[in-house]
């Protein structure tokens, strides 16, 4: 098991109807927007939750939870801050707050975070090279900065599956 990111772009709100698959065996969409943390819906802000259709446009990274994890953690090594207050949320702004303090099996980010991550991928990947053990994860932290961007140019979102 593991984490698989993808962005969408072109979305069409379809419906927030959860019984839809009861109700239409049928029914199709790509992708449904939302978080699991009712404190994390700022995330998803400029999108209702709900079912979308979309253009799948970028797949990556994709990996193992246990290596999502630990590149969640050499972000807080890199940043001078431990994982478990970031996840407390006594760090609020620090960079890669929103991806650090956020679900590592499923979920969206919309456009604005992904812009804002961007920012903070590009500003801080020359610090995040010098960390000690980083060479598979900086192919990881790459692919983060394509995601982003392309979710933040296209005004999509990255869904967490």
């Amino acid at each position: 098991m593991g984490l698989d990111i993808r962005v969408y772009k072109n979305l069409k709100f379809l419906t927030d109807n959860e019984d839809i698959f009861e109700e239409d065996e049928d029914f199709d969409y790509d992708l449904y927007v939302h978080v699991i943390d009712p404190s994390w819906e700022d995330r998803i802000k400029n999108f209702k939750k709900g079912y979308y259709s979309g253009e799948y446009i970028f797949h990556g990274p994709s990996l193992p939870y246990s290596s999502h994890g630990r590149f969640r953690k050499l972000l807080c090594e890199m940043l001078n801050v431990v994982i478990e207050e970031v996840w407390e949320d006594k760090h609020p702004n620090i960079p890669f707050h929103d991806l650090i303090n956020f679900a590592d099996n499923e979920g969206c980010l919309d456009y604005e975070i992904a812009e804002k991550l961007y920012k903070d991928f590009v500003d801080n990947r020359d610090k995040f090279a010098e960390l000690e053990g980083t060479d598979y994860y900086l192919g990881i932290y790459d692919e983060w900065i394509e995601a982003c961007k392309l979710a933040a140019d296209n005004k999509g979102i990255i869904l967490f599956t």
